[in-house]
């Protein structure tokens, strides 16, 4: 007996041939199922650093609004900002100095109210004291006028 006719196969050599395609078919079917589950996986994936990739960029975006606002800042505002504060401060020293000015002032216009006060009360007090020596002397010329009247009339 031969090695083939010693085994027998439930099936014919013909239906061997004609699965052939079918198993070949069902193999590449479920490849492409595999695929397919491969592809969405993929898509997945794709779509998540699509979606990772643009928060980066406007990240990437806003930082660089962000840098080109702060060196306008830099450049033309700070520079205008300091020109300001440069002017109120030298107001400030103005003031400053003139309100120095103003308290010496009234500390002068003070001292020479209080002085003057002393020398015009001395002032006033030596007038009242020689009028009163002219009012004494008129009224003892008065007093002798009324006696050398009260003479003349008793003659």
């Amino acid at each position: 007996m031969s090695f083939s006719a010693s085994l027998q196969l439930p099936f014919s050599v013909a239906t061997i041939h004609l699965l052939k395609p079918a198993a070949l078919a069902i193999a590449l079917l479920g490849g492409c199922v595999g695929q397919q589950a491969d592809t969405k996986q993929m898509e997945k994936n794709l779509q998540q650093r699509t979606k990772q990739s643009d928060e980066e960029l406007a990240q990437t975006r806003t930082r660089a609004r962000l840098g080109q606002e702060i060196a306008t800042l830099r450049e033309q505002e700070l520079p205008q900002l300091r020109n300001e504060l440069e002017r109120a401060q030298h107001q400030v020293r103005e003031i400053l100095k003139e309100q120095d000015d103003l308290k010496h002032r009234i500390t002068l216009l003070e001292r020479q109210k209080s002085s003057g006060m002393e020398t015009s009360g001395a002032t006033t007090e030596s007038r009242l004291d020689s009028l009163d020596v002219v009012i004494g002397k008129i009224l003892l010329h008065v007093d002798a006028l009324e006696k050398r009247l009260e003479a003349l009339e008793k003659r």
